[in-house]
């Protein structure tokens, strides 16, 4: 008896802190997905750190020298946006979006519509329910208790509470992203074409496996995106596994080996962090790993992948293929990161988790 009231219970909880990760940054949640030809142990496909680096590092144009990333070396993170340095740290929500949803600016459409979006979001996960099952779950007698439970204080802070339930509305952000698309704005394209694949992935499946070919004009916009330096694209391209979804693999840099999917979405994190992305301690992802997983401590995203996230051999990894993400970006050596042609992408298996926006 004991055990069949105890099941749904743990199950529950289980399910509740998976969506609440996959809310606030779902960077580790998508690498759990099965990820058809791309590879996650080091010795088989996935080549050596240091053969990968010695094969780009000759084929870069003598204009672009190799410079290892460093504390020293590396660029300094890009000034963001006022509009979006206020959606980050807003703490209403509301008074955010009535701010900014009177502008005319297509940057200031699209956080008015993130910020509906993560509203609506966040009516999946009760603040009260994530309590109830940290209480159920991390005892007192943690010796990281003190660290965690203030990290669940920060990361639940409430900044919907303005919006009243009528208000909220899928539609009205949609049209709001549709209407910074038209207006030209990167992200809002971006969240439109990662809809539209979704969508032609679910009909594929009804027909037998779900996958897509992109055309000339998406890749095109994929290439442009990247080329965007824009934090929000590269969080969007870290976390968006289906795009690297594909039969044959993802192979990268002039050697084409094939990548380690855990060390290439870090890459791409990384770069967000890079260009001006929220990746200190305080961030929501690191307070989530610190009250779920227990590992607090992480001055930054990039230790934290150093300390936690990554083995050694895939944290350097994640290094190198940083370093070639930018050095194939900046001379448009787009076959070094699956960018040359349009690719087929899709899966076979289960139906596609819906996008982030």
């Amino acid at each position: 008896m004991t055990r069949k009231v105890l099941l749904p219970s743990i199950t529950a909880a289980i399910a509740a802190w998976a969506a609440w990760s996959y809310l606030y940054f779902p960077n580790q949640v998508a690498e759990s997905a099965p990820q058809k030809g791309i590879t996650a142990q080091p010795d088989q496909t996935a080549g050596t750190p240091s053969s990968f680096a010695r094969g780009f590092e000759s084929a870069l144009k003598p204009a672009q020298p190799l410079v290892r990333p460093s504390a020293k070396t590396a660029p300094a993170p890009k000034p963001r946006s006022e509009i979006a340095l206020a959606f980050e740290k807003a703490k209403d929500l509301k008074a955010f979006y009535d701010r900014v949803s009177t502008l005319s600016t297509p940057e200031a459409k699209y956080y008015a519509a993130r910020a509906m979006q993560e509203c609506l979001e966040q009516r999946y996960i009760p603040v009260d329910n994530l309590r109830r099952d940290f209480a159920q779950r991390i005892a007192p007698t943690d010796p990281s208790y003190s660290l965690r439970a203030a990290a669940l204080e920060r990361l639940t802070e409430d900044r919907c509470g303005g919006f009243a339930a009528g208000f909220l509305n899928d539609a009205s952000a949609k049209q709001m992203i549709a209407q910074a698309a038209e207006q030209g704005d990167i992200r809002a394209r971006m969240a439109q074409l990662q809809l539209a694949i979704q969508q032609r992935l679910t009909a594929s499946g009804e027909q037998g496996p779900r996958s897509t070919t992109l055309t000339n004009e998406e890749l095109a916009l994929l290439r442009e995106a990247a080329q965007s330096d824009d934090p929000d694209i590269y969080r969007r391209l870290a976390n968006w596994w289906l795009l690297w979804q594909r039969n044959e693999g993802v192979h990268a840099g002039p050697n084409r080996e094939s990548v380690n999917s855990l060390a290439w979405s870090a890459a791409w994190s990384m770069l967000a962090c890079e260009n001006g992305m929220n990746c200190s301690g305080d961030s929501r992802f690191l307070n989530m790993q610190c009250a779920s997983q227990g590992f607090c401590g992480a001055p930054d995203l990039n230790a934290y992948y150093q300390q936690y996230g990554l083995s050694p051999y895939q944290y350097q990894q994640a290094l190198n293929y940083q370093l070639m993400i930018r050095a194939a970006i900046l001379q448009g050596q787009w076959d070094w990161i699956g960018l040359g042609a349009p690719p087929t992408v899709g899966m076979t298996g289960r139906r596609p988790p819906a996008p982030r926006r």
